[in-house]
């Protein structure tokens, strides 16, 4: 399971030291008891269990099993030193600037050794020593500059993601963070790991792009100055004319006329310039407003969860990742005052507009109606319109909060329901205006009743033709998380079944391969390719044992055409 000691750190361990235990096949039975020892001290070790087939480019997986470490075990006995793959383990350790704690569990020639262990106190755990004593010695040197190491970790793996990345500008380090790591740099650790090389390089590299944005701002500060100055000269320029005419024109009415349109004409060109000089500064403000919200959407923490296609591998288009950054800004969580801490949903924001002509341009949040309902009338989870606050999280995880006004619209067959917002939305939240507006072309899945039993879904049914699956990209909540996620699918069919025990509620349209957990009720699907607004997810777990677990949910379409009808939650117009 992830999470579990023997497999790489996940979202459950992220918050534990991370230990990557290194050591040959012949001492795995110490190498296992070694790592139970060390997730009940509180760490996250793991180590990679999985045999190496040949021709297995295993360098790639080993690397990334470091990479995510924040030190790294090394087991010493005559087979490790003996095994290659343990000797380049080193070496990659060693290149990513980790810490090495090597450990002796048999006796050993030193000259064996590889160098950059030679020269590292070893941990003792040899024959005739106590165990306890040796993982006392152990955890105390894992634990020594902990933050500091933490730090190192996290660094290596944004300058991993930068290189991988082909050196992406928006994902070099900006203000505050980037002086924190600056910071970081300075207190280094007399006996704490080096900093790596493509840790310098991104840390140079986000120190040069800052010193080059900055340079940037300064020029366009000046040129706007400049252009003031210009202006002052040619206004007190034309101020001396106009009083040079006075003086000469005095004499008579039809050259003090004269003056006048002068003056006139010179109190025009005042106020053109005074108008020009605004607009320049209102597009100022307004670069600056879309640059920081450019920001805000390229630096928001998302974690990911894809579900599978069957037992088939599928490809996602490349776009997924911008289309997910971009409008991860307009999903919130919705929260109920009364019970704090307890997150029941999800919801996304749309233009009013957008889902009916007669409503204004203001947003409107829209979620499953059991999770927002003027009337609670569902069950113990459902929200009333009045006790919901939304969550908006920053890209730093901050919480930004706003408030539901009064349900529009809500209805049980399509079961969505719509909510005004009271006041305005917080900075980088997003207002959905892309919603697909025709039925997906999918294959038709035969039609359920209430009566029909969940092992009806055979997978070999359902994935007749997983070559016409459309990929979809979720974004929401998961088990209650105060994080977004975002995750991976596959649009799988149209189906029209019933699934409660009344016979006209919540008729779901749309059939897909199911990565979301309790609690992602009501988050919004988007095509991967184009970022349409597809439909909202209702539910989940529709599988059988040894088949694909299937989520289902009402499409955009269908929810439009029930607004249009003009139908109500009870079903009167």
């Amino acid at each position: 399971m992830p999470g579990s000691p023997s497999e790489p750190p996940g979202i459950q361990s992220s918050n534990r030291f991370k230990v990557f235990i290194s050591y040959s096949r012949k001492d795995g039975a110490f190498a296992q008891e070694l790592l139970t020892a060390l997730d009940l001290l509180g760490f996250h070790p793991y180590l990679d269990k999985a045999d190496i087939a040949p021709g297995e480019p295993w360098e790639d997986r080993l690397g990334s099993l470091i990479r995510m470490a924040d030190s790294v075990v090394f087991v010493l006995s005559p087979h490790s030193v003996a095994s290659k793959h343990c000797s380049w383990e080193v070496e990659e350790a060693a290149r990513e600037s980790k810490r090495l704690v090597p450990i002796v569990i048999t006796p050993i020639v030193d000259l064996d050794v590889p160098e950059a262990l030679r020269k590292i106190n070893y941990v003792y755990f040899a024959q005739g020593q106590s165990f306890s004593n040796g993982l006392v010695n152990l955890n105390r040197a894992l634990k020594a500059d902990a933050g500091w190491i933490r730090e190192h970790t996290r660094i290596g793996e944004l300058a991993a993601r930068w290189l991988e990345r082909r050196k992406a500008l928006p994902l070099l380090l900006r203000g505050s963070d980037l002086d924190d790591v600056l910071r970081w740099m300075a207190v280094r650790p007399a006996d704490a790991p080096e900093i790596s090389v493509n840790q310098m390089a991104f840390i140079e590299a986000s120190s040069k792009q800052a010193g080059a944005e900055l340079e940037a701002k300064r020029r366009l500060r000046w040129q706007v100055q400049i252009g003031l100055g210009l202006t002052s000269l040619v206004l007190a320029a034309l101020a001396l004319f106009v009083g040079y005419q006075w003086q000469i024109t005095a004499a008579t009415k039809e050259e003090l006329a004269k003056s006048n349109v002068v003056l006139n004409v010179t109190i025009g060109q005042l106020q053109s310039a005074k108008s020009t000089l605004a607009r320049q500064n209102e597009l100022l403000e307004s670069q600056n407003s879309q640059l920081e919200t450019a920001n805000t959407r390229l630096e928001r923490k998302l974690t990911l969860r894809a579900a599978p296609l069957g037992n088939q591998p599928y490809d996602v288009p490349a776009g997924w990742y911008p289309i997910a950054t971009k409008l991860a800004g307009a999903v919130a969580f919705i929260v109920d005052t009364t019970k704090p801490g307890e997150i029941w949903g999800s919801g996304v924001i749309v233009s009013g507009k957008q889902m009916n002509a007669k409503w204004d341009d203001k947003p409107v949040l829209v979620t499953a109606v059991y999770v927002v309902s003027a009337h609670s009338r569902f069950d113990a989870h459902t929200i009333r319109v009045e006790n919901a606050t939304l969550v908006f999280f920053g890209p730093k995880g901050e919480r930004q909060t706003a408030h539901l006004g009064s349900v529009l619209w809500e209805s049980d067959r399509a079961g969505v329901s719509m909510s005004s917002i009271a006041g305005k939305l917080p900075s980088g939240a997003v207002v959905i205006a892309n919603l697909s507006n025709e039925p997906p072309v999918l294959q038709k899945i035969r039609h359920l009743t209430k009566n029909d039993e969940i092992g009806l879904f055979d997978q070999r049914d359902v994935l007749k033709n997983p070559g016409n699956a459309r990929p979809i990209v979720f974004v929401g909540n998961n088990e209650g998380r105060a994080e977004l996620t975002v995750m991976i699918g596959h649009l799988l069919g149209d189906v029209s079944a019933i699934y409660d025990h009344e016979p006209e509620a919540f008729h779901y349209d749309l059939l897909y391969t199911h990565a979301t957990l309790p609690g992602a009720s009501g988050s919004p699907i988007f095509d991967a390719a184009t970022g349409d607004l597809i439909g909202i997810h209702l539910a989940g777990q529709l599988c059988s044992s040894g088949n694909a677990c299937m989520g289902r949910g009402v499409s955009m379409p269908r929810i439009l055409a029930e607004i249009s009808a003009g139908t109500t939650a009870n079903g009167a117009p």
